[in-house]
């Protein structure tokens, strides 16, 4: 009798040692998490919303489409995407300095530029007659 209760208590003991150790490593892991996200969580997101810079070189050919006399039914063009995401904390001047850098290298159709966008550029570069319109404006 006294070796079976030797016996069952020797179990729990073990259990409980586990349990305190899985206690400690969540008590850690979790720890560890708060100094991540509380004290260094700022300079983390000072690093994510900084520009990257990315410069991508493919070809990715379909194949020519020919006709049974051998003409060319199908051809490769390749097209090209350019995105710019600005941040939050962007500001107007750095706009307006990101897409005079990047009409050097884009040709667009003056077609799709809508009278909303021009007005916006002709704000953002005459910054205090567009002060004066848009406050005559509210006196009207």
């Amino acid at each position: 009798m006294i070796k079976e209760k030797m016996k069952k208590t020797h179990v729990p003991f073990r259990l409980n040692i586990l349990f305190l150790f899985v206690f400690l490593l969540f008590s850690v892991l979790i720890l560890r998490l708060g100094v991540i996200q509380i004290v260094q969580g700022e300079d983390f997101e000072r690093i994510s919303e900084q520009t990257e810079n990315v410069t991508a070189k493919s070809s990715a050919p379909r194949g020519k489409m020919y006709d049974r006399y051998g003409r060319v039914l199908v051809d490769n063009e390749p097209t090209f995407t350019l995105t710019y995401i600005r941040n939050q904390n962007t500001k107007q001047q750095e706009r307006l300095d990101v897409a005079r850098k990047l009409a050097a290298f884009i040709e667009m159709d003056t077609d799709k530029v809508t009278e909303r966008d021009l007005k916006d550029f002709w704000i953002i570069t005459r910054p205090e007659k567009g002060k004066g319109e848009v406050i005559g404006r509210r006196k009207e």
